[in-house]
């Protein structure tokens, strides 16, 4: 009775989401997940709760349809002088991903024909868990392409498609280096956005700030360690728009 109940409730909230932005592509730089969050806030009173039900929308929101960009929708509603910063491209996530996914559908077939032979049940279940994980996995992966660091004029955004999220205004910011990612000491209040591989970037913020992740879970960070697409542009860029003396 949960799976029908949660279908429905996730499709009020998204039905709900589309109404408040007219276009989940264009809201919030064209951040879906944010509009899915305040949907499922005025639907369901516990925020705990509100957070996970966005959290699962999301994931079937980008591995549908979440791949498709309305540029001049998002064009007419970015200022020019919001950078955006992609992480996917240089990772190698890509061939990982479609390894992970070849092996989810062979051990799906295979577990499901060994299961089945004492409960059919059983073997449903664990079929739909092993579909689940794949769309899980797609809806990650489009959201890495979509839900990118952004750079405004006194803000940064950092966005690890569904993973994390962090706004960071640019006058808590106290440095950001270069890195190559090895034998850095990370502290408790660290924050590893970086999808595969070593840090690349690193943003040290003057105090500690709350960042969002999978499922609304939250942690204090203090650093924040990165790896951008374009590295040189997105130190010149972010240097050159810190306060003086940052």
């Amino acid at each position: 009775m949960a799976i029908p109940a949660e279908l429905l409730l996730l499709t009020i909230v998204a039905r709900r989401a589309i109404a408040m932005s007219r276009a989940l592509a264009s809201d919030e730089r064209d951040d879906a997940l944010e509009s899915l969050r305040r949907a499922a806030l005025e639907l369901v009173e516990a925020p705990r709760a509100a957070e996970i039900i966005a959290y699962e929308a999301a994931v079937l929101w980008y591995a549908v349809a979440g791949g498709r960009r309305n540029t001049s929708a998002v064009e007419g509603s970015v200022s020019p002088a919001t950078e955006s910063f992609g992480v996917r491209r240089k990772s190698g996530y890509g061939p990982v991903l479609i390894a992970i996914l070849f092996a989810l559908v062979a051990e799906g077939i295979a577990v499901h024909l060994l299961v089945r032979h004492w409960n059919a049940v059983a073997a449903w279940i664990l079929t739909i868990l092993t579909a689940y994980a794949a769309v899980w996995l797609l809806g990650d992966y489009r959201a890495l392409g979509r839900r990118t660091i952004v750079l405004t004029a006194d803000e940064l955004i950092v966005r690890m498609g569904l993973r994390w999220t962090l706004r960071v205004p640019l006058a808590r910011i106290r440095a950001v280096r270069a890195t190559s990612g090895s034998g850095e000491p990370r502290g408790p209040d660290h924050l590893h956005a970086v999808i595969l591989g070593s840090e690349r970037q690193v943003v040290e913020l003057d105090a500690p700030m709350e960042a969002t992740g999978f499922y609304g879970i939250r942690r204090q960070v203090r650093t924040i360690g990165l790896s951008v697409d374009e590295p040189e542009r997105f130190l010149a860029i972010l240097e050159g728009r810190l306060p003086a003396g940052g």
